[in-house]
């Protein structure tokens, strides 16, 4: 649960005080400070999600010519460990153009291979970023595994 106003239960004390002081004095108080002490609830705003809040996680992998597998390697080992965080992994691999390997989803293969690049001998980072973005939706985290070389 989250307040969108968290600032307006500060008023909280104000029912409260006048409920405990109406418990002692008149019945009709106490049935007020309780509808006073929910409508300052109800300032706060709260809501409630029932859908579970994933991380989302896209990995850009550059795979031109100028880069080792090392570079693959790396990328696996953060993929497998994202994965085991329960995060969504989604995979984006890029050389002369960017294609995506899999899309955000829960779950990472053990057997996932980092397959040979298409047009080794030019990097569309560009492009990598754009379909990256494009999976994330509203919110999640690009991580970029490169040499910073332009080839």
């Amino acid at each position: 649960m989250r307040f969108l106003w968290p600032w307006a239960l500060w008023l909280l004390p104000l029912p409260l005080g006048v409920l405990f002081w109406g418990i002692f004095r008149e019945r009709g108080l106490f049935g007020r400070a309780l509808t006073l002490l929910f409508l300052v609830f109800a300032l706060g705003q709260p809501e409630i999600s029932l859908r579970q809040e994933r991380e989302r996680v896209v990995f850009l992998v550059d795979r031109s010519g100028s880069v080792g597998e090392s570079a693959a390697e790396a990328f696996l080992d953060l993929a497998w460990a994202a994965a085991e965080r329960g995060a969504e992994v989604g995979v984006v691999l890029f050389a002369g153009q960017a294609v995506v390997l899999r899309p955000p989803m829960p779950g990472l293969p053990k057997d996932l291979a980092v397959p040979a690049p298409l047009h080794p001998e030019s990097t569309d980072l560009g492009g990598a970023l754009d379909l990256g973005l494009s999976l994330l939706g509203e919110e999640g985290q690009l991580v970029l595994i490169a040499d910073g070389r332009d080839t």
